[in-house]
C-alpha cells in the first residue's frame, strides 16, 4: 500500500513546491511500509542507486530532485551519484563529509559538473551552508553548485574557470545549464540580459536583486557592468 509523502512530512516544516502533484504523487505510489528489522517504516527503491532506503523526509526531496534532473534537465542517471565522501582537512584532522548529489561531466563519473546540498526551509541563515558547498566544489573541482530544499531552488556558478580571477566564491546566475548546455552559453545569456537593462536605461529605475537577480549578487552584477558589451 502506497505511503503518503505528507505523513512522513508531519512535523517537518519541509515544503514541496518546487515539485508538481503529478511527481509527488508517482513517487508516493513507489513508498511502502515495511518491516526490516527496526519496527515498520516506509520504504522506497532509490531512483540512483536502485536499492531500498528508508524514506525520510530530507531523502523525499533528494528523490523528487534527482528525478527533475533526469527527467526535466536531462541528465543521465549514470552522471549521477548521491552522497559523495569529499574530504576536507581541517586545522587537525582530515575530515569526510557526504556532499548529497553531484552531477558529473559523464558516465565515468571522474568530475563533477554540479553539486547540490539539501537545506532545510527553517535555516533562514545559509551562510554555513553556502560555504560547505563552496567548498566541496572546490575540493572536487565542480563548476556549479546549488543549494535545494524542495521549496524553491538557490542556483550558484563557481568560478574556478577563469584562472586570472581572484574570485573563487559562489556567485549566483539565474539557471541550471540542461545536459549537453554550455556553461559558457548559459553565461553569455546572462550578461546578455543585463545588456538589454543597461542599453534601455531600466537600471536606474528597476531593482536587479527584484527583477533578475536575487539577494547576494551585486557583486555579480557590477563585474559585467564594467565589461564592454
Amino acid at each position: 500500500m502506497a505511503v503518503s509523502i505528507s505523513k512522513i512530512l508531519k512535523d517537518t516544516e519541509l515544503s514541496l513546491k518546487q515539485f508538481t502533484q503529478e511527481q509527488i504523487k508517482n513517487f508516493e505510489k513507489r513508498i511502502e511500509e515495511k518491516d526490516l528489522g527496526e519496527g515498520v517504516k516506509p520504504y522506497a527503491k532509490c531512483i540512483i542507486r536502485d536499492k531500498e532506503i528508508l524514506i525520510k523526509p530530507e531523502e523525499i526531496i533528494r528523490q523528487l530532485f534527482a528525478e527533475k534532473l533526469m527527467n526535466e534537465f536531462g541528465y543521465p542517471k549514470e552522471n549521477i551519484t548521491f552522497e559523495l565522501p569529499v574530504k576536507s582537512v581541517g586545522r587537525d584532522k582530515e575530515n569526510v563529509d557526504f556532499a548529497d548529489i553531484v552531477v558529473f561531466t559523464d558516465s565515468t563519473k571522474t568530475q563533477a559538473y554540479i553539486i547540490f546540498e539539501i537545506k532545510r526551509p527553517d535555516e533562514k541563515d545559509v551562510t554555513q551552508q553556502k560555504k560547505q558547498l563552496e567548498s566541496y566544489c572546490r575540493v572536487e573541482g565542480a563548476s556549479l553548485g546549488s543549494l535545494i530544499n524542495g521549496d524553491d531552488i538557490e542556483k550558484y556558478y563557481i568560478n574556478n574557470l577563469d584562472e586570472n580571477s581572484k574570485t573563487r566564491g559562489l556567485q549566483e546566475i539565474s539557471v541550471l545549464p540542461k545536459f549537453g548546455e554550455n556553461l559558457s552559453d548559459v553565461l553569455k545569456g546572462e550578461r546578455q540580459t543585463l545588456k538589454y537593462l543597461i542599453k534601455h536605461d531600466r537600471l536606474r529605475t528597476e531593482t536587479l536583486k527584484k527583477n533578475y537577480f536575487r539577494p547576494g549578487t551585486e557583486i555579480f552584477c557590477q563585474r559585467f557592468q564594467r565589461q564592454k558589451f
